[in-house]
């Protein structure tokens, strides 16, 4: 007896839609009087998450008045906690669970849910940053403090779209490198997999350990690895474009906040470590756990796809601050 992933399709209704764009982790179980099985399941598609995260930020343009500094904490906090809240009871209320009377599949349970402290985090974190950064903009804007946020989403935006671009361009020629990143089920949907791969291959531009397919990338990895030289050779171009793009923002954060008794690079090192690691925590592919009864195709062992949450913020932050560092130096000897 067993179940397969496909079959889920059968017990989707609106209400885990919902809770599938906000990126929640189902827990599926599957059982009978001879065996059982488990399996958890994440997917984070940037694409998909970007829809709650949209819809929030355009709740907040519009009914966001007061610019009072205070309030922006708390109301973000509120929105947080009331959009994850709201996604923990839709959870509860969706949890399915089901008895397959096939004659192959008789006696088979079938049960899944989403995980709810991961729903309630995703939703805390989509409502606390949406509402954040509209009233942030509405009180500090063409200030310094609001400037250095801004420049770091910027950034961060520049170098995503610039890595997408180079991927879909080498795509074109030659999509080579996803059979050898093991994408190669997936290189139909070029387009789509390929504003995932950017996610994870910007943080591995950062020097974050970062795990695709069925490789662990690494700068060990790049110098002693079984990668091909073409790969190696777009790693390795993508890591040098965003110290590049790094250096110049260090730069021109020296002329800019030339006059600031803040320490920028320290502020927008932050900033972009967080950003990077939200981006990170988001995009993370899991699926795992015990499936003696859980068909998967062909499936053969655990799948994790990303990077570890504190392993990106810490590296990011220590790579950003170097480099911005080196940045905002160079411009002292003009």
């Amino acid at each position: 007896m067993s179940f397969n992933l496909g079959e889920l399709i059968n017990f989707i209704n609106p209400l885990h839609i919902i809770l599938g764009i906000n990126l929640g982790t189902i827990n599926l179980n599957a059982s009978t009087m001879m065996n059982s099985g488990s399996v958890s399941i994440h997917l984070g598609v940037l694409l998909i998450g970007l829809i709650p995260l949209f819809a929030l930020l355009l709740s907040s343009v519009i009914f966001i008045k007061n610019k009072n500094a205070q309030d922006i904490l708390h109301n973000s906090v509120g929105v947080g906690a009331t959009y994850g809240l709201m996604l923990v009871i839709i959870s509860i209320f969706s949890s399915t669970s089901s008895s397959i009377s096939q004659m192959i599949n008789y006696g088979l349970a079938v049960s899944y849910r989403y995980n709810i402290l991961e729903l309630f985090l995703n939703g805390f974190i989509l409502g606390f940053i949406s509402t954040y950064l509209i009233g942030y903009k509405k009180k500090y804007f063409g200030q310094n403090i609001y400037l250095d946020i801004k420049k770091a989403i910027n950034t961060i935006l520049i170098l995503y779209i610039a890595v997408f671009v180079i991927l879909l361009g080498i795509s074109i020629v030659d999509n080579g490198y996803l059979y050898e990143l093991g994408l190669y089920n997936y290189s139909r949907n070029t387009t789509f997999i390929l504003s995932q791969l950017a996610s994870y291959i910007l943080a591995f531009a950062n020097i974050v350990p970062t795990t695709i397919g069925s490789n662990k990338l690494s700068i060990l990895s790049i110098i002693n690895g079984g990668l091909l030289f073409d790969t190696k050779l777009m790693l390795i171009s993508i890591i040098f474009l965003s110290l590049l793009v790094l250096i110049l923002t260090g730069y021109n954060l020296r002329k800019k906040f030339k006059n600031s008794s803040s320490n920028i690079v320290l502020i927008f090192s932050i900033c972009y470590s967080i950003i990077i690691t939200i981006l990170s925590s988001f995009s993370v592919i899991y699926v795992g756990g015990n499936m003696p009864l859980l068909q998967m195709n062909s499936y053969l062992g655990n799948i994790f796809m990303g990077s570890g949450i504190f392993t990106t913020l810490i590296i990011s932050f220590i790579y950003s601050y170097i480099i911005l560092k080196i940045g905002y130096t160079l411009s002292d000897f003009e």
